[in-house]
Formats: structure tokens, C-alpha cells, sequence
């Protein structure tokens, strides 16, 4: 119990991730109706590896993603295959991007993002045998990286928050 105290309450990244998953798979009661949701998680995940002094820890991310995969009945794997590729893109970059002025962290994430889109497209049209390359997907891709500044000014703002 004092190992699952020092994940969720300690961090409260994980907590933001958490909410962020499970409201993901809210019943929003529109039917018929394309919702486009921006990609809060890769971008959450995005962020706090590269300004968090303790990131985020790949075993739990893979674990968050098997919870996002079993909740949304996806391809089990891919999310989180998403969540650790965004994390180390951001890892890697960590480095430069902490020097760096905003439009720089904007255009990785944006680079980070296409290329976590399209491989989960690839392997999403492999494994069903379709065409996942999908205007819906450009769009959360768009709206993803437009309100990422925000997203980012929100984080900045509520850093300490986040310590512990």
C-alpha cells in the first residue's frame, strides 16, 4: 500500500494522467457525432519529461497505457507504445529543449506527435486491414498541437504543484 501512496499521491502527475485517461471513456450522450479529442495525455506526458526534475516512469506509462487500451478497446499495446515514444522523444531532447525558447518545444512536440500518429496509424491499418490514415486524425493531430500552448502555460503556472 505504501508503494501505490508514493505513485499516486506523492506524484500527482500520475493522478492528472490518470483523470486524463478515464475521461477519455466519459459517455458524452452525442451519438452519430465525430468527437475530436486533442491528445492530453501525450501532451502531459510530453511536457512533464522534459520540465519535471523526476519524469515519468516508463513502466508506469506502460501500465497506463494497457488501462487506456483495455477502457477504449484498442489494439492492446499501442498506447502504450505511444506514451513511452513520446516520453523518450522528450528525453531525449530534454537537454537542448530547457534552453531553448517555446517555439522550439512546440515544433518537437509537433514532430513528437506526427510521428506517434503514424505509427499507431500503421500499425492500426496493418492489424485491422484498414485505412487509418483518417481526416478525424489530422484533426485531433491539429487541435493537439494547437492547444498545446496553452496546455504548456497551464503546466508552467501550476509547476509547483506538481512537486513533492
Amino acid at each position: 500500500m505504501n508503494w501505490l501512496k508514493q505513485i499516486f499521491i506523492k506524484n500527482k502527475v500520475y493522478l492528472l494522467l490518470l483523470l486524463f485517461i478515464l475521461m477519455a471513456h466519459l459517455p458524452v450522450g452525442l451519438y452519430k457525432i465525430v468527437i475530436i479529442k486533442p491528445a492530453f495525455i501525450l501532451m502531459t506526458i510530453f511536457f512533464f519529461s522534459i520540465f519535471k526534475e523526476t519524469r515519468p516512469n516508463q513502466l508506469i506509462l506502460i501500465v497506463f497505457g494497457l488501462i487506456e487500451d483495455f477502457l477504449g478497446s484498442f489494439l492492446i499495446g499501442i498506447s502504450s507504445f505511444s506514451y513511452v515514444l513520446i516520453s523518450l522523444c522528450a528525453i531525449a531532447n530534454t537537454r537542448g529543449l530547457l534552453q531553448q525558447r517555446f517555439n522550439v518545444v512546440w515544433i518537437v512536440l509537433a514532430l513528437s506527435l506526427a510521428i506517434v500518429y503514424c505509427l499507431n496509424a500503421i500499425a492500426l491499418s496493418v492489424y485491422m486491414q484498414g485505412n487509418y490514415f483518417t481526416h478525424d486524425l489530422f484533426v485531433e493531430y491539429l487541435a493537439s498541437i494547437l492547444l498545446y500552448p496553452l496546455l504548456h502555460l497551464v503546466y508552467l503556472k501550476k509547476i509547483n504543484w506538481f512537486r513533492y
